[in-house]
């Protein structure tokens, strides 16, 4: 009998390699219509923060969205209450692509597969630690389906090597450096621009030193500007296209993202969205 369990046991290991065994190094896939996720880690902590990842993997023709979702679509939504050991969790997004939808309408997101770098701090260095993760997102192709996956990821103490180690440190190469751009400067290369109706701008990016093939714009909510090429390489043609009923302030924060074969940068200004002048 002994030796009839033991053929049964390595028969069963057999039947199951080792990818589909238990990974220390990520969570279960844990899948829904068009997409599945689950999350990943580097290894060990260094300098007391960890490098993981909330991965997901969409079916062809499927859209996720980026935290601005443009003219249509849900951002993901990523919540670590229930969290062990965790004290703070920063989410960081790799630069997206404008993706177009139903025809006409522009959308900003991630198509295949996407990385959300993580950098988590605990809240008691060396204590066991486990990311729990509760990721409501979308995934879109003829019909948007909205998707929750539950996640749970215990993260190693000690420096291991892990398999997805440069996978996750290639996405993050892929989030936008932060740029501060002095307010004379920026002024100097965004200009409104006379025209009926809603409010216009030209931003001139190699006025700041910034080379662009792809703007995005990101406006506070209720607030939605596009932003589409226009003449020499780097200008772009900003338009309002959608406030609040009563805007509060004429000066409204945004933040520029910029893509490029080189990379992607990310900055902070205003846009003068008041009454015309004369």
């Amino acid at each position: 009998m002994k030796i009839m369990t033991l053929i049964i046991a390595v028969m069963t290991l057999a039947a199951f390699p080792r990818t589909a065994l238990a990974d220390d190094f990520a969570s279960p896939w844990v899948a829904g219509a068009g997409a599945k996720a689950r999350l990943i880690v580097a290894g060990g902590p260094v300098q007391g923060v960890w490098q993981a990842a909330v991965e997901i993997s969409l079916d062809p023709g499927e859209v996720t969205y980026w935290r601005s979702p443009g003219e249509t679509g849900v951002p993901p939504d990523f919540n670590f209450h229930g969290s062990v050991n965790v004290g703070t969790t920063r989410v960081s997004y790799p630069a997206p692509h404008a993706v177009t939808e139903a025809g006409n309408i522009e959308a900003f997101g991630y198509q295949k597969r996407v990385l959300f770098p993580l950098a988590v701090t605990p809240a008691k260095p060396g204590m066991p630690t486990t990311l729990h993760l509760t990721l409501n997102y979308a995934a879109c192709a003829t019909i948007c389906a909205p998707l929750r996956a539950t996640l749970d990821l215990a993260l190693p103490l000690q420096a291991v090597s892990s398999p997805y180690a440069a996978d996750i440190s290639k996405w993050q190469a892929q989030v936008p450096a932060k740029l501060t751009i002095a307010p004379a400067a920026l002024a100097d290369a965004l200009q409104r621009v006379k025209v009926i109706g809603k409010p216009a701008w030209r931003l001139q990016a190699s006025k700041i030193g910034v080379t662009a093939q792809h703007l995005f714009v990101e406006p506070p909510d209720g607030y939605y500007v596009s932003a589409s090429p226009e003449g020499t390489a780097g200008d772009f043609h900003l338009k309002l296209l959608q406030a609040p009923t009563s805007p509060a302030k004429s000066l409204v924060p945004v933040r520029f993202t910029a893509t490029s074969k080189n990379g992607a940068v990310e900055w902070r200004g205003t846009l003068d969205a008041g009454a015309a002048k004369p």
